[in-house]
């Protein structure tokens, strides 16, 4: 089944730009705990992860969810320096994203492209889809 223009647009309508971050991993648990603070109210802060792993446990209080973050294969180290791209809006502090406000921007907004485009651009290359559950987020009920 053909994958449109329409329906990346219909997925990404807001026009935000993909832009670039250097971060620390101190920064990225707060940032992480806020993406899945609201979890119950499917709210659009739930993070979407890539060469990134995390357990949330519902059960716990909010703030208090997320343990077991690795990035790419390792345990998250508060003190290494990590690269990561994101809206320009959650760059900007958006759905309570704070933390990342002020953080170096290695391609920045006026720099960076439309999201949906740099999705349709990406799937152009694969040629091919094929979505599978990659086991990102672990979730305890």
């Amino acid at each position: 089944m053909p994958l449109t223009r329409r329906e990346i647009l219909t997925k990404l309508p807001f026009g935000k730009r993909t832009v670039k971050l250097t971060v620390t991993g101190e920064m990225i648990r707060p940032a992480l705990k806020n993406g899945v603070s609201d979890v119950g109210n499917a709210t659009g802060r739930f993070p979407k992860v890539s060469d990134l792993t995390l357990t949330e446990d519902l059960m716990r209080p909010v703030g208090q969810r997320v343990d077991n973050i690795t990035i790419a294969g390792e345990p998250l180290d508060p003190a290494a320096t990590y690269t990561l791209a994101t809206s320009d809006y959650i760059a900007g502090g958006g759905d309570g994203y704070t933390v990342l406000e002020a953080e170096t921007a290695l391609l920045s907004a006026h720099d960076g492209k439309l999201m949906a485009n740099d999705v349709m651009a990406y799937i152009a290359a694969l040629k091919t889809v094929a979505p599978k559950v990659e086991g990102r987020i672990g979730l305890r009920i």
